[in-house]
This record gives structure tokens, C-alpha cells and sequence, in this order.
């Protein structure tokens, strides 16, 4: 059996969105789901070896979109961004037609052992798809995650964000829709990383806390972005998550089986997340 797999799927708009799909050597009725997300103008082989370890390890058939304008999608090298970049918006919606297609396709496992995991922008997406979808997935980890668009940072620059569109900067902000998480979610942040500030993890996770959420947070002393020199994002996983990851699943159908729809308001306008359609769509739907 071929273990690792490129495909593609459709996504919002009719984007075309490449997908690398890795399995474990045996599919058996238990075999679960991981969408793995990867960061910032990254492509869909970031976290290659990753997958190939998780899909044994917690046999789950790991695939990683690589979401519009990321990637091949932005250069011949497979890196970067175009600009104005989605950051974070279509690009959930890329990430959870993925998943659909993926599940799908293997129906013969378990689609209640699904879990998704994203290292900074990954994560990102990975704490918003926990929201959008809220009834799809059993475990989040987000590694070194971006949490909101940082007025400090360049990257608001590059996606095009103006600073009086407040409803654009707060449909992109995980904290304002905690509430909606129902599975538990992990936290990975070295406090010497300077490419998402690990701030932004405290308070994601005090917002977690405050909305009565399960959520287990791990700071390394002295790890950079990827947490290194001390230890890694795989590693960081592997101690702390296999258990959860081993154990837990959805309980009753999932968003997409529900045709879920849920609206979050925002300043002046309302966005809608509609699992009704072949693909997942978010709108804007008043204001």
C-alpha cells in the first residue's frame, strides 16, 4: 500500500487546493484522522516527516493542505506568500475541505478519532477550525500559534487588513471565539520566540480558562520558534498529547454530517460558517 499520497481538492470559490495525505501501513476500523496545518507562505510537505511518524504512532491518516496563496501556490520555490494574503480566513475553509475529502474517502475508518494540529499559522487555523467546526474534532494542538492579527507586526501589511475594518481583524482573533470550542486543546510556545510572541499564547489560554474550556499549556524555558534548542514541536507533542490523541474521540455526527451553520458577529457585520454545500463556506452574511 502506498503510504504517502498528493492529491487535491476543491475549496471555496472553486479553488483548487493541493493536498499531501500520508497513511499508516494498515487502514482498520479504527484508524482516525489528523489534519496537519502547516505556518506562514509554507507548502503542504512542512511536516512531511511528522506525518509519517503520527500516522503510525496514533494510526491516523494525516493530510496537510496547502491553503491559498501559500506555497507553490506563490512561487515556483514553494515558499512564501502572495499578496494580499488570505491569513487565515478562506484559508480554514481549505483546510477543513481537506479534511471532508480525506474523510470521505476513508470511510472504513473512524472519523470520531479526528484531530488537527498546526505549528504558528497552523496553529492558528488549527484554534479557528476548532471553532468554526466545533463538533468535528477531539483533540487541537496548537504549537507556537499565531492567536490574532498583531498591530505591531508586518504580517497585517501583507494580507491587505485595514485597521478600520475591525470585522476583518476580529474573525481572524481565536480568543473571541472560544466559546464555541468543545474538545480539549494544547498549547506549545517557547518564551524565546520571535516570530509569534508567546503573550499571545497566555492569552489565549486565560481566554480558554475564563470560558470553561479543557485546555493544557506547555512554555519551554529558552525555545525558540520551533522550541529548539530544547526540544521540538513533534517532541512537545509525543510527551504530552499521545495519550488524549490515543483515547479521545467526537461523540455523535460531525459538522459536516450535521450540515452544521453558525453565525459569529463581529463590528458592524456577521459572518456565517455553512457546512450545508459539497465544501465549507464562510460569509459574510449582514452588515
Amino acid at each position: 500500500m502506498e503510504r504517502t499520497i498528493e492529491q487535491s481538492t476543491l475549496s471555496q470559490g472553486g479553488k483548487t487546493i493541493p493536498v499531501l495525505t500520508i497513511r499508516p501501513e494498515s487502514i482498520t476500523g479504527n484508524t482516525g484522522l489528523m489534519l496537519v496545518l502547516h505556518g506562514w507562505g509554507n507548502n503542504r510537505s512542512q511536516y512531511r516527516e511528522l506525518m509519517l511518524d503520527f500516522s503510525e504512532r496514533y494510526n491516523v491518516i494525516c493530510m496537510s493542505p496547502e491553503y491559498r496563496d501559500s506555497g507553490w501556490d506563490a512561487s515556483e520555490e514553494g515558499t512564501g506568500m502572495r499578496q494580499p494574503y488570505d491569513f487565515s480566513h478562506l484559508q480554514v475553509m481549505d483546510a477543513l475541505a481537506a479534511f471532508r475529502m480525506v474523510s470521505l474517502e476513508y470511510a472504513e475508518g473512524n472519523v470520531r478519532r479526528a484531530f488537527v494540529w498546526g505549528g504558528s499559522q497552523g496553529g492558528h487555523i488549527a484554534m479557528l477550525a476548532t471553532a468554526f467546526a466545533p463538533h468535528t474534532f477531539a483533540v487541537t494542538v496548537d504549537a507556537c500559534g499565531i492567536v490574532y492579527p498583531d498591530p505591531a507586526k508586518e504580517r497585517w501589511k501583507l494580507a491587505g487588513l485595514s485597521k478600520e475594518d475591525r470585522a476583518e481583524w476580529e474573525i481572524r482573533d481565536a480568543r473571541r471565539f472560544v466559546d464555541r470550542i468543545r474538545n480539549k486543546v494544547f498549547l506549545f510556545h517557547g518564551d524565546a520566540d520571535e516570530a509569534v510572541d508567546i503573550g499571545q499564547s497566555y492569552e489565549l489560554k486565560d481566554a480558554l480558562k475564563q470560558a470553561g474550556k479543557e485546555v493544557e499549556a506547555h512554555y519551554t524555558r529558552g525555545g525558540d520558534h520551533f522550541l529548539k534548542p530544547v526540544t521540538t514541536r513533534t517532541e512537545q507533542t509525543i510527551q504530552y498529547a499521545s495519550e488524549d490523541i490515543n483515547t479521545r474521540s467526537i461523540i455523535g455526527e460531525n459538522d459536516f454530517e450535521r450540515g452544521s451553520v453558525f453565525t459569529f458577529p463581529c463590528t458592524g457585520q456577521t459572518a456565517q460558517v455553512d457546512f450545508r454545500g459539497d465544501v465549507p463556506e464562510l460569509s459574510w452574511v449582514s452588515g
